[in-house]
């Protein structure tokens, strides 16, 4: 008795989804020195509350203002090469839209001034499950390009699907900015590029050969 083992065919699709962000995560921060840690501590949270103040009159709602640090340490004089007063610093996430964001780091600064400190600036999509949904089937699609092809070549036809992994998939990628750019209206505030957020499917799909 034999048995006939059947030929198979294992290809791997790739495919990219990308979108305009439309979120923004910003990390903004309070730093103010003095000779004595109350000063520093009482200055800086009152440079704090101003800026939180700002960020709310731009329609940033409490939930998406969260405190992310308080520090309070020794200052250094990098030329005497000695301890100098005190350094305190407030740190807060902030997430808002792209187009509100260059308004919000300028209102910052001006409640802030010069104890201001912009410490990143994160462009998201809010939703990526379509991006995701959208370069699996790309990828999909890609695999049987491939498999239809080479099946041709071999002088075979491309039997039914045995086998699909999903696993090499990768996570959202932010891309170089594109030429589109987002600025606020006033004068002299920040400019925040939105560029493209991108998310890379790859499938390895297992076919029989006929």
């Amino acid at each position: 008795m034999t048995t006939e083992v059947s030929a198979t065919l294992r290809v791997t699709g790739t495919a990219t989804s990308g979108a305009t962000p439309d979120q923004v995560e910003l990390r903004l921060g309070v730093e103010h020195t003095a000779p004595s840690a109350p000063e520093a501590l009482n200055t800086a949270a009152a440079t704090a509350q101003r800026l939180v103040a700002a960020i709310k009159e731009r329609g940033v709602a409490d939930h998406d203002l969260q405190t992310a640090g308080l520090s309070l340490d020794r200052g250094w004089d990098p030329n005497k090469n000695v301890p100098s007063g005190y350094v305190a610093r407030h740190r807060f996430a902030v997430r808002t839209g792209l187009d509100a964001s260059a308004a919000i780091i300028a209102a910052a600064a001006d409640a802030a001034g010069d104890d201001l400190r912009v410490e990143s600036v994160n462009l998201a999509v809010s939703d990526t499950d379509p991006l995701r949904a959208r370069a699996q089937r790309d990828a999909f699609e890609d695999a049987r390009t491939q498999a239809t092809e080479l099946a041709r070549l071999a002088g075979r036809q491309l039997g039914p699907v045995l086998a699909i992994d999903t696993s090499p998939s990768s996570g959202p990628i932010p891309l170089q900015p594109k030429a589109m750019r987002m600025m606020s209206a006033e004068s002299g505030s920040p400019m925040i590029e939105g560029g493209e957020f991108t998310v890379t499917a790859t499938i390895v799909v297992v076919y029989e050969l006929l």
